[in-house]
């Protein structure tokens, strides 16, 4: 990242190193109510244990509980459904796969006799 600067001289660039933007991030997200957790930590083979390997991005355990507590009047069925949606994609292409998953807020979800449109409130 290139930050510029001016000065009695002229226009000089500063260049930050990844540290120092995660850094950045990390203080922009946690003053916006986010927490924070180590990675090796939540590992499989860490303390608190929150994914099975190290090439699982989405914390299931996190985003099932977070759904619940958005939409307490949804069955976890969806919830579960959902999850599957965006964890385990239709094509291995990922400009396919980001169409899909912006798609889903006004997508309807279909789980054996709940039909429900994702958000909704009843």
């Amino acid at each position: 990242m290139i930050s510029h600067q001016r000065s009695e001289q002229g226009e000089k660039e500063t260049m930050i190193t990844e540290d120092q933007l995660e850094q950045l991030c990390l203080n922009w997200f946690h003053t916006g109510g986010y927490e924070y957790a180590y990675g090796p930590d939540i590992a499989f083979d860490g303390d608190t244990q929150e994914r099975h390997d190290y090439q699982q991005t989405v914390l299931t355990g996190r985003l099932l509980t977070a759904l619940q507590q958005i939409n307490p009047h949804i069955p976890f069925a969806v919830f579960e459904e959902a999850v599957l949606v965006v964890t385990k994609p239709e094509t291995p292409v990922l400009l396919h796969n980001n169409r899909a998953i912006h798609r889903l807020p006004s997508r309807v979800l279909t789980v054996g006799k709940c039909e429900r449109q994702v958000g909704a409130r009843s």
